[in-house]
């Protein structure tokens, strides 16, 4: 979306599951929970606002005007702006060896509980106190809206604990609407839930459930980002001050958990166009980059009237070219996922010990073999990787094979090491070592045969070069399709991120907990946290 104030963006809806963006802004506040219907007839309890209220009253209720909270724990942008009429943004809190002031939380379902010990961390190291950019996306972006609200660390832990995931699954009859609602609503939970219990903080802190970017940025100081998936266009849409000003946050945070199938979409009309808004990490589930470039600069001489010269300029490319060292990001992967540069994040993984749990019981040996495994291949890969350089340093004739003279140089070479080859030969004599990789005889190993060796080990090496890892359990209906979306997202990552991404990275591996793990005992939920503090702690050593 483009920026646009409230005279010209007009969205109308035509159709009762169409929602009207420019309504929600210009609506008096409501002081009552909307009420949503399902495909079932059912209506959203309506004591749902009621039920927030006992649970949170301790929380703080309203946010204090920007000039008037220059010491408070939750800092803003240190800069004044013109966009910012209402006094000078406060500086920041105190001193902090750190320069970081932009926060970007991957989409994670429910192992986002463990960005509450990262964030704890960042609190201690005083770098909590100087963001004043949060970008977030599908379950990242309510983690990232309730830090951008100015929610303090043990504020958020509170509400994090304490919000079921099964608060968000909101399909009045449960069960017996899925199939209804995936014919009728291209989804099974209308969703309106998380939009209502974003409003309920939203209100607690601004008196405004339906506050947009805009107004939490001349409220705040503070800028935030909400990555949602626009199917009609095919493309990554990025929430935020300067695109979408008058937009709700809670309808984007909305947008941004309706993951396909599970949630329903939410249809827009824009200009005569609907438009079906799902779940932002489908295209977009790690937004490192969105803070990086022009794009979604607040600075005048960024303004897009300044820098949309030409059709050019509108490239991602070109939109988020320069790197901002600002930036820091939390990423989350279980024990048995996929992920772009695991290897890497892996290398300053601690371990935390797993509760006595039934979850940790049933995931825990599953998750035990999965890693025996991988550290293996991963030892496997190491050693061919040395071997193999090895190699090539010791093609003499310049053939692009090697012989078994050359064979031999190569594994006398000082890189090549005892362990090296345990890993990849055990004790095999040197003949019988270039007899299984010569598998044609002819007398020489070429890099096909090479290749051909490290799959027999159970390692595919060019995807270890790429510092990736490999699913073995697509047998399975749901393992094909865990991998299936596992592949979607590790992919798609590296259109956006690169390789000196991992210096503003931490990756937080959350072992038996998966996305979709919603039975969470207490010792689960402290694991999380535990998981989150040392994974923060180990990156800043």
């Amino acid at each position: 979306m483009g920026a646009s104030n409230s005279k010209t963006n007009k969205y109308q809806p035509t159709s009762d599951d169409a929602v009207d963006l420019q309504a929600i802004h210009e609506d008096p506040v409501i002081n009552e929970v909307n009420e949503t219907t399902d495909a079932c007839g059912g209506a959203e309890d309506a004591d749902v606002k009621e039920s927030l209220l006992k649970k949170h009253d301790g929380i703080e209720s309203t946010e204090a005007p920007v000039n008037a909270r220059k010491n408070t724990t939750q800092s803003s942008n240190p800069t004044k702006t013109s966009l910012a009429p209402e006094g000078e943004l406060f500086v920041k809190e105190k001193p902090c060896p750190y320069d970081y002031t932009n926060l970007i939380l991957e989409g994670g379902g429910n192992k986002g509980l463990a960005y509450c010990g990262a964030i704890k961390i960042l609190d201690e190291k005083g770098i909590f106190s100087n963001l004043y950019r949060y970008a977030g996306s599908s379950a990242g972006a309510m983690m990232a809206t309730l830090l951008a609200f100015g929610y303090s660390s043990s504020e958020i832990e509170d509400i994090a604990r304490r919000e079921s995931p099964q608060t968000f699954l909101d399909a009045k009859f449960g069960i017996v609407s899925l199939l209804w609602n995936l014919i009728r609503h291209k989804g099974w939970h209308p969703g309106k839930r998380v939009e209502t219990i974003c409003q309920f903080y939203a209100e607690k802190k601004f008196g405004n459930p339906k506050l947009s970017f805009m107004e939490l940025y001349e409220k705040s100081g503070r800028e935030l980002c909400i990555i949602v998936t626009n199917l009609t266009t095919m493309s990554v849409e990025y929430f935020h001050p300067k695109t979408t000003p008058d937009v709700s946050i809670a309808l984007a945070v909305r947008m941004s958990a309706a993951l396909p199938g599970m949630v329903q979409p939410v249809i827009l009309e824009r200009h005569g166009i609907k438009h079906c808004y799902i779940d932002g990490g489908v295209l977009c589930n790690y937004p490192i980059h969105c803070f990086d470039g022009w794009y979604l600069s607040m600075d005048p001489k960024d303004s897009f009237f300044r820098r949309l010269e030409n059709m050019s300029s509108t490239t991602k490319e070109n939109m988020f070219r320069e790197h901002n060292t600002k930036t820091l990001g939390l990423l989350l992967y279980s024990g048995d996922e996929s992920e772009y540069m695991m290897q890497s994040f892996e290398e300053r993984r601690v371990h935390v010990k797993r509760p006595n749990t039934p979850l940790a019981k049933k995931n825990g040996k599953h998750m035990d073999a999965r890693r025996v495994i991988e550290q293996k291949r991963a030892k496997i890969f190491e050693a061919a990787r040395e071997f193999w350089q090895a190699l090539r340093t010791s093609d003499i004739d310049g053939s692009d094979t090697v012989n078994i003279n050359e064979l031999r140089l190569a594994i006398d070479k000082s890189t090549f090491n005892e362990n090296h080859s345990k890993a990849l030969f055990s004790d095999s004599s040197l003949e019988t070592i270039f007899n299984e990789i010569d598998i044609n005889n002819d007398g020489e190993i070429s890099f096909h045969e090479f290749i051909h060796f490290m799959e027999k080990k159970s390692v595919a090496f060019m995807c270890y070069m790429q510092r990736m890892s490999i699913r073995d359990d697509v047998d399975t209906v749901t393992g094909f399709l865990s991998a299936f979306q596992e592949m979607l997202d590790v992919n798609l990552k590296q259109l956006y991120m690169k390789e000196r991404d991992m210096e503003r990275t931490i990756g937080i591996n959350t072992d038996y907990i998966r996305t979709t793990d919603f039975e969470l005992q207490d010792e689960d939920k402290d694991f999380l946290i535990k998981c989150g503090q040392v994974s923060t702690s180990e990156f800043f050593k």
